[in-house]
């Protein structure tokens, strides 16, 4: 019975030290991230980095939108459209960390700017139909020009609207609307209207051809030392800015003596070019032109009132 006693303290001692040794727990596993930058452009890309504890671990990475950014599988991260886009990474058993991603629009080259303005010149140069408003300020006032016509297959004049407008004064507009075989024209007050003869249809294809119109405005548009002096100077809510470096400019253009600043703004819709602007900044006053590019689809024209009034010639 002794024996047994001594026996049963002794197994109770040992079970007791062998409790009281520390109980082995099992490493925690971390993940965590660092990405170089959180904004990139359109085509560029960066590098996020990813660390674990864990041994033999994967990465697995995804992106919430792969429209805006595309991830691959060693973190590196391209900018496709743009937005924001959450990128992830996960690893089994230990969990996921996230960053979320900007993109912006890249920058934009003089040669695109290049491209961007001739091909919206050509189109309308080339079209049957169209609407254009050409708008100047300075100093002394403000003039706003529009054309807008319709020509047939022949390159006959179907129908088509001119008008100048000089510091909003409905007294200083002049206008030439052609309608049903007969051109209307307003100069000095005094509306008259003439029969389109081959002699006036020459007169007026000549004088109010979308070319002439654009003539002046758009001059810039083919000056190589105009895009020798241009560079990108950032982006707006749809609208792409470049200033001209005056200081490298040599083109016949533009006059730059005591210009402070020369600034193109092109405004876009679906990267189509709507809107152009020249701004010409001298001491405190902004001088500026702006052409519009309103629609090369056939236009239907409103025509005043009192056509009946003008007097035949």
């Amino acid at each position: 019975m002794k024996k047994l006693l001594l026996f049963i303290l002794a197994l109770t001692f040992a079970l007791v030290i062998v409790g009281c040794d520390d109980p082995v727990v099992p490493e925690e596993y971390t993940l965590s991230v660092e990405a170089e930058v959180t904004t990139l452009k359109v085509g560029e890309t960066i590098t996020i980095f990813a660390e674990t504890n864990k041994p033999d671990a994967t990465f697995e990475w995804s992106s919430s939108d792969e429209e805006i950014a595309k991830v691959n599988q060693v973190g590196m991260v391209t900018g496709v459209g743009v937005g924001t886009a959450t990128i992830t990474v996960k690893v089994e058993d230990v969990g996921e960390e996230e960053v979320e991603i900007t993109v912006t629009e890249k920058d934009m080259t003089t040669d695109e700017a290049k491209d961007l303005l001739m091909t919206i010149l050509d189109e309308y140069l080339e079209s049957t139909s169209g609407s254009l408003k050409i708008t100047t300020n300075d100093e002394i006032g403000s003039m706003v020009s529009e054309l807008v016509y319709n020509y047939n297959n022949d390159g006959e004049i179907e129908s088509l609207m001119y008008k100048l407008v000089v510091d909003n004064d409905p007294d200083s507009e002049r206008h030439v609307y052609v309608k049903d075989g007969y051109s209307y024209n307003l100069a000095n007050k005094t509306k008259v209207k003439n029969e389109l003869t081959a002699q006036e249809i020459t007169s007026i294809s000549t004088q109010y051809s979308q070319a002439a119109f654009l003539a002046e405005a758009t001059k810039f548009y083919t000056e190589d030392a105009f895009y020798a002096a241009l560079e990108f100077a950032g982006r707006g809510e749809g609208t792409v800015e470049f200033k001209l470096n005056l200081s490298k400019y040599e083109g016949e253009v533009f006059n730059t003596v005591g210009a402070d600043e020369i600034k193109l703004v092109i405004t876009l819709n679906n990267d189509k070019v709507t809107i152009v602007e020249i701004q010409k900044k001298v001491g405190s006053n902004t001088v500026s032109l702006v052409v519009e590019y309103k629609g090369s689809t056939t236009q239907t024209i409103t025509y005043p009132s009192d056509l009946d009034s003008y007097e035949e010639q």
